[in-house]
């Protein structure tokens, strides 16, 4: 950034992938309103892409992803992540492993 000492401005040249007046925010594609989205690792690429947050799918990240396992229900965090608050004998990040390996009960497929 370039600072103008008779104006007491400043005027910045982001780096590909950075904007902002200041480049402080990730530019990966995104839109800036879309609180369901966040810049990822691009797989093959190495760069920085747009994607869902967790708990979100859908062209647009509108869908909701979260599957709790009618174990528990899904809810926004402060970040607008879609996550799974368990019932009190459930745990993990889908409500998927038992809280209490006494209380579980084992079904023939072997899951609990």
């Amino acid at each position: 950034c370039i600072r103008d000492v008779l104006t007491n401005s400043s005027e910045c040249t982001c780096l590909e992938g950075w904007d902002g007046n200041i480049c402080q925010t990730e530019d990966c594609g995104c839109d800036s309103n879309n609180l369901h989205t966040e810049c990822i690792d691009g797989s093959m690429s190495g760069t920085r892409v747009c994607g869902c947050k967790t708990g979100w799918t859908g062209e647009n990240c509108f869908e909701s992803a979260c599957n709790c396992h009618s174990k528990g229900t899904c809810n926004l965090n402060d970040t607008h992540e879609n996550i799974c608050t368990c019932n009190e004998l459930y745990s993990g990040d889908f409500c998927d492993e038992c809280a209490d390996p006494e209380n579980c009960v084992t079904i023939t497929d072997g899951a609990t």
